[in-house]
């Protein structure tokens, strides 16, 4: 079941909080240090994670490193072919994880034979045909999955985050600044 992200923005005009200048007078001189208030806000935005990725692998072992590649490479060559053939942008993608060969030790602390593992990675939208996917593919099995925001939907709730973290500030400063009884009131940085 994909989980709620939280996506938190936090308004400023130059660092973690904004300086507000009171203006009680109408010429264009910054107010006292005294007429100076620090405020800082923040927005919350809540998304359904829209994005699945399921991580494939298989692990060989043989006696020499050209053995373990190749069975590495054959494993991970069918599996694409079959998922390649379910691919469609956004919805399914899929691209190769890392490979890698590494030396297996005896007790003497010599070489006696070669591992590795290869992986590839099913990413996207549309949940059934990833996981659908996945499952007719022998060569490989599932080590990994993990749900997420594509980024298109990251962007957007970060936008909408801000946004109402700007209009918090906004609201914020106009209503402090009337309560302390001045015109209005101006960032500074």
């Amino acid at each position: 079941m994909p989980r709620i992200t939280k996506i938190i923005a936090a308004y400023a005009v130059s660092t973690a909080s904004a300086a507000i200048f009171a203006q009680s007078l109408p010429t264009p001189q910054p107010a006292p240090a005294a007429n100076l208030l620090q405020l800082s806000t923040s927005a919350t935005v809540e998304v359904a994670q829209d994005w699945l990725t399921l991580t494939l692998s298989t692990t060989k072992e043989a006696a020499d490193a050209a053995g373990v590649q190749a069975q590495l490479t054959q494993a991970l060559e069918a599996a694409l072919a079959q998922a390649r053939r379910q691919a469609q942008p956004g919805q399914l993608e899929v691209r190769t994880g890392p490979f890698g060969l590494y030396p297996r030790y005896g007790k003497d602390g010599k070489i006696n034979g070669w591992q590795g593992r290869a992986e590839m990675v099913l990413a996207g939208r549309d949940f059934a045909r990833i996981t659908g996917t996945a499952g007719q593919i022998q060569t490989l099995s599932v080590s990994a999955v993990g749900f997420s925001l594509a980024p298109e939907a990251r962007t957007r709730a970060e936008n909408e985050a801000q946004a109402q973290a700007v209009a918090r500030f906004q609201e914020r400063a106009a209503t402090l600044t009337r309560a302390f009884g001045f015109g209005g009131y101006m960032s500074h940085p």
